[in-house]
């Protein structure tokens, strides 16, 4: 991913918080106009503000730096579920298990 790639991704999921320039700014001590020149390209995103930026949007670091693919298994679909869902097949896989030992 390269940097203006990282600036639209940022952009796209300030936008999909439904967050605005000026609340995100104000969450981060800075002006709305600043981040309008940060996520336009304008003015260099500095590291650290990246890190403060990924905690005020709830988003990890990781995610917005690594595109997702499609899952290639089973294993890494089950993975991306909820932790209750997962938990629920778990279960089922486990119980279908228990009941083959019985055929």
């Amino acid at each position: 991913m390269d940097y203006e790639q990282l600036l639209r991704q940022l952009k796209k999921i300030r936008l999909q918080k439904g967050i605005s320039l000026r609340r995100l700014g104000e969450k981060l001590g800075v002006s709305g106009q600043y981040l309008s020149m940060v996520e336009r390209g304008k003015v260099p995103l500095k590291v650290k503000d990246f890190f403060l930026l990924c905690s005020v949007l709830e988003v990890s670091p990781k995610d917005v730096i690594v595109k997702k693919k499609e899952y290639q298994t089973v294993a890494e679909r089950m993975q991306a579920l909820p932790e209750r869902d997962f938990k629920i097949i778990k279960d089922l896989l486990l119980l279908m298990e228990l009941s083959k030992e019985d055929l």
